[in-house]
């Protein structure tokens, strides 16, 4: 699906709408009825898009295409009413395809009416639009998370470097607080080397984020065996870097755990 270019008939479950503070509009954009609506850094509305954070549903259409941060073009306030709740959103397609397995995980919001279940490619990176509540034939019932704190489990993906041949399934979990994410995760990885030796493997983040120094992230990995370790970004991949030294070979038990800045 694309971006909304008229309202929509967004169907919604549960009690009757919550209804926020009207939101000041940014200027040259338009939100449609029915449509998810996006919070950048400057905090003016937007249709949903990368670099926002996800915080409600328009109620109502409004076009500030020819205003400015939130004033329309005749002068007065630039407002939209928004809402949370549960609510359905078209479903991507292919490897982004949101599917029953993926029920109690984050949807992400590819634009204003679609949904995936990944945060899409790194050159643009969707955001959390909230929780995945159902799949149906018509599309994915997303439960929006707005502005509150995200939580949840988190099974990284690994990828293998230094000293590194094999990692077991690491499972951790994480926390999101404003644009603040805290994590922890715990597995055994296969190390080819001791005495010590330096290590390196990577981890998928549980929120994307578009990464861009090293510096971005910032943690800690331990371990009965690790002796010296952190914690940075790899910038290409927007991936977690474990740096440590090992001093056992084989399967050890290796802990990580930090914050970064969703971004």
């Amino acid at each position: 699906m694309t971006a909304l270019t008229a309202a929509r008939d967004t169907k919604r479950r549960g009690c009757g709408p919550v209804l926020l503070q009207q939101e000041p509009l940014a200027g040259v954009d338009i939100i449609y009825r029915g449509g998810m609506v996006g919070r950048p850094s400057d905090g003016y509305l937007v249709a949903a898009q990368a670099g926002t954070r996800i915080v409600g549903v328009a109620m109502e259409t409004l076009d500030n295409s020819a205003g400015g941060a939130g004033t329309l073009a005749d002068g007065t306030e630039a407002r939209v009413k928004i809402e949370r709740g549960t609510f359905r959103f078209g479903n991507s397609a292919s490897t982004l395809a949101v599917t029953v397995a993926d029920i109690g995980e984050l949807a992400y919001a590819v634009d204003d009416q679609t949904v995936a279940r990944s945060s899409g490619a790194t050159s643009a990176v969707y955001p959390v639009a909230g929780r995945i509540v159902d799949v149906d034939s018509l599309g994915v019932w997303v439960e929006i998370l707005g502005d509150g704190d995200v939580s949840g489990r988190w099974t990284p993906t690994f990828t293998t470097g230094t000293n590194t041949t094999a990692g077991g399934t690491l499972v951790g979990v994480y926390s999101r607080v404003g644009n603040v994410v805290s994590f922890s995760a715990r597995g055994s990885v296969t190390h080819t080397a001791g005495a010590p030796s330096a290590s390196t493997f990577e981890l998928s983040l549980p929120i994307a984020s578009l990464l861009d120094a090293a510096g971005d992230v910032i943690g800690c990995v331990t371990g009965a065996n690790v002796t010296v370790g952190h914690l940075t970004a790899e910038l290409t991949n927007d991936t977690l870097v474990a740096n440590y030294s090992i001093g056992a070979t084989g399967a050890q038990v290796v802990t990580v755990s930090g914050h970064y800045v969703v971004k």
